[in-house]
């Protein structure tokens, strides 16, 4: 595999290992619930959370790969979108009927921590343009 492939897939690993941190530590080390009262609204669970940071942070490296092979300025543009996204995935957990306050504080803090790793990770990482790629044939 690739190194770029091998430094891409340890973001996702990462941002998905921090989520399942932060979950395991509200959820059994704090006891927070985080379930609403609603009985047909479904539950946060630790596959959920696997899932759904996973498939986020991919699609966060997919969309800067897409952004900067086909826009001059597609690591900045993808910031801003990245920034805008978190942001508004905040809305879920902020809205959600009968959370606690503990409960809705544990979903705001698992929305960011998965956005600013994921953010973060990606920005430190030296895509070399295409002009700059070396053709090896």
């Amino acid at each position: 595999m690739h190194s770029s492939v091998l430094r891409h897939v340890s973001v996702v690993l990462a941002a998905t290992g921090t989520a399942v941190a932060i979950y395991a530590l509200g959820r059994h080390g704090l006891r927070i619930e985080i379930e609403p009262a609603q009985v047909e609204a479904e539950q946060v669970t630790l596959g959920s959370v696997l899932v759904v940071s996973s498939i986020s942070s991919a699609l966060g490296w997919a969309l800067l790969s897409l952004l900067e092979g086909r826009h001059p300025r597609g690591r900045a543009l993808w910031t801003r979108l990245a920034v805008a996204f978190t942001v508004v995935s905040l809305l879920g957990p902020l809205t959600a009927p009968d959370l606690t306050a503990a409960g809705r504080a544990l979903l705001v803090v698992l929305h960011l921590a998965v956005g600013s790793v994921t953010i973060g990770m990606l920005l430190r990482m030296r895509t070399p343009r295409r002009d700059q790629v070396v053709s090896s044939v």
